[in-house]
C-alpha cells in the first residue's frame, strides 16, 4: 500500500500490547522492528478492549499485561476481571494473544488455560534475553513454519530530507558522492547528479558506504549493489540489517528509528498498517 512518502509491500507484523510494561523501552521497539515486528502500546482498560476488533487480522498479535491491569482492580475481585477478560479474548483472538504476569498463581492459571489461552509467567522487567523470549513466543503465533516473513517497507526521504551519501568502490579506494533517496529495512536507494556517476557501479559490486547527517556519520562496512537506474540517476544498494559485519549498529538504529518513526505516523492517521 502506498502513503505519503512511503509504501509498505509486506507490512511487518503487529504486536499490540495491552499496557505493556514500562521496562520496554524504544530500543526494544527498535530491535524487534529488525525482526520485522511492529510493537504498538495500548493503553486500555477492560471497556475499551473492542478497539481491539478493528485491529485483527493475520499479521497481528495480542499481549495483555495482567500485572498493570490489576493495579486498579479492587482487592478480591482479580479473578472476577480476569474471568471478563480471558472469556473476551477466547471469543476475539485465542490463537493470536498472550496473557502475561509476574504472580504464581494456580488459579488465574486455570481460568486462561481453560479457554485455550497461552498463560506466561515472565517478569520483562529482567531486560536480559527478553527480545528473543518475544520473538520465540511470536514465531508460533505469527506463521505455521515458526518463520516470520520479511518485512518490505520503503520510505522515501530525498528531496525532503538531504543526507549526503559516499559510495566507496574498486576496493573502497575510489568514491562517488550522492544523497539518500530512500531506506528500507534491507537496503538503501541513492540519487546522483549524473549518469556518469552509475557508470562506476557494477550490479553485484561489493561497496562501502557513509551517510552523513547533521551531526553524524553512519557507517556501512558492506553492502551489495543490487539496482542501477540510469533514467533516474540511481542505484540501490543491499544489506542484512541484523549483521553487524554489513553494517554498523548505531547505523542499522538509526534506519529503523526513522522507519518506526513514520509507522507511528501511518498508524495514528490510518488506524493500522
Amino acid at each position: 500500500m502506498i502513503y505519503q512518502n512511503g509504501e509498505i509491500t509486506i507490512s511487518p507484523y503487529t504486536l499490540y500490547w495491552v499496557q505493556m510494561p514500562a521496562i520496554i523501552g524504544e530500543q526494544d521497539r527498535i530491535e524487534m522492528l529488525k525482526r520485522n515486528v511492529f510493537v504498538v502500546e495500548c493503553q486500555y482498560g477492560f471497556e475499551d478492549y473492542s478497539k481491539l476488533i478493528e485491529k485483527r487480522d493475520d499479521c497481528s498479535a495480542f499481549f495483555f499485561n495482567l500485572d498493570k491491569i490489576f493495579i486498579n482492580v479492587k482487592k478480591g475481585s482479580e479473578y472476577i476481571i480476569a474471568e471478563k477478560i480471558a472469556q473476551f479474548i477466547s471469543k476475539f483472538s485465542p490463537d493470536k494473544s498472550v496473557a502475561h504476569t509476574t504472580l504464581l498463581d494456580n488459579k488465574m492459571r486455570e481460568i486462561f488455560q481453560n479457554e485455550g489461552i497461552i498463560y506466561l509467567e515472565k517478569n520483562f522487567c529482567d531486560k536480559e534475553g527478553s527480545v528473543t523470549l518475544l520473538m520465540n513466543l511470536l514465531k508460533p503465533l505469527f506463521s505455521n513454519e515458526n518463520v516470520i516473513r520479511r518485512t518490505d517497507i520503503r520510505l522515501l526521504l530525498f528531496p525532503i530530507v538531504k543526507y549526503k551519501v559516499d559510495i566507496y568502490f574498486d576496493n573502497f579506494l575510489k568514491s562517488r558522492t550522492g544523497y539518500l533517496k530512500d531506506v528500507s529495512m534491507s537496503g538503501i536507494g541513492v540519487k546522483f547528479e549524473t549518469n556518469e556517476d552509475l557508470d562506476c557501479f557494477s550490479l553485484k559490486d561489493q561497496v562501502m558506504i557513509r551517510v552523513i547527517s547533521h551531526n553524524s556519520i553512519y557507517k556501512i562496512p558492506l553492502a551489495i549493489i543490487t539496482r542501477k537506474t540510469l533514467g533516474v540517476k540511481e542505484v540501490g544498494v543491499s544489506f542484512n540489517i541484523t549483521d553487524t559485519n554489513m553494517i554498523k549498529e548505531e547505523t542499522a538504529n538509526f534506519f529503523v528509528k526513522i522507519i518506526y518513526s513514520w509507522i507511528k505516523e501511518v498508524i495514528l492517521t490510518q488506524g493500522k498498517i
